[in-house]
């Protein structure tokens, strides 16, 4: 048993840290936010244009006819949660820092982006390329939720790593 824990502590990171590349890359998949309202793609109606989380996170404008329609305007909650999830991520693999101390650090950078996540659509500005900007609401896809499902996760597992101690 101490052998597998030993060697599950050791590559945990790492598993950590290729499921999170994995995470960044499902909040380009279009639908992570809807709204209530449809968006249509300006160069073809009858094509429902879905929003990114990254839409959402860092602005989204359209050219249609010469004007620029904006509809999500630039969310300052972006700016946290990028760098949260990606040192997060990358700070449990630096052995030079104290194992406990970087594995708690670690997590609770994953908890916050994880619960800044989920804050994500209460905090999305809203611009004028919907036809009525005032009644939008925005809501978490599929996207947007597994990421922060998985956010959350490992910020728990990088804190169970840290708290666990290894019995010699």
């Amino acid at each position: 048993m101490k052998k597998g824990w030993h060697a599950m502590r050791r590559k945990a990171p790492y598993i950590m840290l290729l499921l999170g590349i994995w995470i960044i890359v499902i909040m380009f998949i279009a639908g992570g936010i809807y709204t209530n309202e449809e968006v249509f793609y300006p160069k073809d109606p009858s094509k429902v244009y879905n929003f990114t989380v990254f839409q959402a996170l860092f602005g989204k404008s359209l050219v249609y006819d010469g004007v620029s329609k904006t509809f999500f305007k630039f969310n300052p909650i972006g700016i946290l949660i990028l760098p949260l999830i990606v040192v997060g991520l990358i700070l449990p693999t630096f052995n030079r820092i104290y194992y406990r101390i970087r594995h708690l650090l670690s997590g609770s950078f994953l908890l916050v982006a994880g619960a800044l996540i989920y804050m994500l659509p209460a905090t999305a500005r809203i611009g004028q390329g919907f036809e009525d900007p005032l009644n939008v609401t925005v809501t978490s896809g599929a996207p947007l939720i597994i990421a922060g499902i998985f956010t959350f996760l490992f910020g728990l597992i990088n804190i169970i790593i840290a708290i666990v101690r290894e019995k010699n």
